[in-house]
């Protein structure tokens, strides 16, 4: 059964598309949107050629239309208490949404009957939500009458729960990137650096990726999601 999975490049679809790669012909839909950080689509095409799979990159140019920390390079993405209004800063507005409008037209072209999309249960976005997801799934029946279904299958888990599942598929973690600088080297102190430090620490591994500044997740996360 053919597959259409949205990759980031990313810890949480990267280690979405080993799992069921085993299991199905898999498509791989990367989208270059204006991010800063562009080494992603780099490590997700590194890993669709790891793996045979096929991939295409879509080009948006979402920074013409809205401001974002992570597409503006003069807004600060690091910061040690991110809340509230400063992690609107590392949103960019309807982007799920739109990358979801992309893959549903290519599992159109390809008959293929399923998404997979890397929504995962750390995040405060409401596009990363179950409800999120039900609502286009009723809205691409309505719209297409197709019986193709969005999936979420990293929902409701948290962040160590998926690299414990990588590291079972055998996931090769030093061909991800999550940081929200995109430097060469990970920052180490923005929010995506450390949740994602957080999850390796709970599990007892190391991150196999380089650090500018290696951050101890022991100091910053007490009683772990917020």
């Amino acid at each position: 059964m053919k597959v259409v999975i949205v990759l980031s490049g990313g810890l949480d679809s990267t280690t979405l598309l080993y799992e069921y790669n085993e299991m199905y012909e898999m498509y791989a839909i990367i989208f270059d949107y204006g991010q800063k950080n562009k080494r992603e689509i780099k490590f997700a095409v590194k890993t669709c050629k790891k793996l045979g799979v096929e991939y295409k990159i879509i080009k948006i140019q979402l920074d013409k239309l809205v401001s974002s920390g992570l597409m503006n390079k003069d807004i600060d993405v690091i910061d040690d208490k991110m809340r509230g209004e400063k992690m609107n800063q590392t949103t960019v507005p309807n982007r799920n949404m739109i990358f979801l409008s992309y893959a549903i037209a290519y599992a159109m072209e390809l008959d293929a009957p399923t998404i997979l999309y890397g929504a995962q249960f750390g995040s405060f976005n409401k596009d990363n939500s179950q409800e999120f997801i039900d609502a286009i799934n009723n809205a691409l029946f309505i719209v297409s009458n197709t019986l193709i279904t969005i999936v979420a299958p990293y929902i409701n888990l948290k962040k160590e729960d998926i690299v414990w599942r990588g590291i079972r598929y055998e996931v090769d973690y030093s061909l991800t990137y999550s940081c929200y600088v995109g430097k060469r080297l990970s920052c180490g102190k923005c929010h995506t650096c450390k949740l994602r430090l957080e999850a390796f620490e709970k599990l007892g591994k190391k991150d196999p990726i380089r650090y500018a500044e290696r951050f101890d997740p022991k100091y910053f996360f007490q009683g772990g999601m917020y």
